[in-house]
């Protein structure tokens, strides 16, 4: 299988890991812009059955902006417990990763 990894606005390192941790949804919201475009493109041209992301945050999240139209089933893989662990005590992230687990089809 070949990956492809398309460039988007969305670079983790400090410290804009950091400040989006806590509250992601304003740089997701932002990388979002870059990505979705590319995104759209990819699934139009591959036409797959369904959507594999590692993490809810960024990836899942970005798949659960698609218009209607480029929406298909969604399975993420989680690998760090203390990210999803850390939405107790960050509300504006729990916010973000549920929207990953409720997005429409």
């Amino acid at each position: 299988m070949e990956a492809h990894y398309p460039r988007w606005l969305y670079y983790p390192i400090p410290p804009l890991k950091q400040w989006a941790y806590k509250n992601p949804l304003p740089y997701q919201r932002l990388a979002a812009r870059s990505a979705l475009p590319k995104l759209c493109a990819a699934i139009d041209s591959f036409q797959p059955d369904v959507i594999f992301c590692h993490h809810s945050l960024p990836n899942g999240w970005l798949v659960a902006q698609l218009p209607a139209q480029f929406r298909l089933p969604l399975i993420v893989q989680e690998h760090d417990f203390d990210e999803i662990a850390d939405c107790d005590r960050y509300p504006q992230r729990k916010a973000a990763m549920q929207h990953v687990s409720i997005a429409p089809r």
